[in-house]
């Protein structure tokens, strides 16, 4: 049983995946968060994945971020979901946050120009 269910969310992960420079992201994937943004990464073929899921009863996105390049998702995280009013944080290639729902597309756009920001000053790859 457990298999097929993550077999069904990766599916839908890899059939809704939305890439942006530096980050891809899936939207209410309906299965565990830390899986999808894990999948999301691989399948948007970027450095970083997010996944967000929507509470209604909040008003709010939940989010999982996981990364495979070499930068500090908590201070990232962090920095951007507070701007937008939110917070977030974590460890260096894996963090979680929330941010109010209004304000997501926004977020998603501010921590894929952090993450090249990083990347960047690092020498990796940062897509154009």
């Amino acid at each position: 049983m457990a298999s097929r269910l993550e077999e069904g969310l990766r599916q839908r992960v890899e059939d809704t995946v939305e890439q942006m420079r530096n980050i891809a992201y899936v939207i209410d994937p309906d299965g565990f968060i830390s899986k999808a943004a894990i999948y999301a990464r691989i399948y948007g073929v970027r450095p970083v994945g997010v996944c967000a899921e929507f509470r209604e009863s909040k008003g709010v996105y939940d989010l999982s971020v996981r990364a495979s390049a070499d930068i500090d998702l908590n201070v990232l995280l962090n920095e951007s979901a507070t701007k937008f009013g939110g917070h977030g944080g974590g460890h260096p290639m894996a963090g979680g946050g929330r941010v109010p729902a209004g304000s997501l597309t926004k977020f998603l756009a501010d921590l894929d120009g952090r993450i090249g920001r990083a990347l960047g000053k690092k020498g990796q790859l940062v897509r154009a």
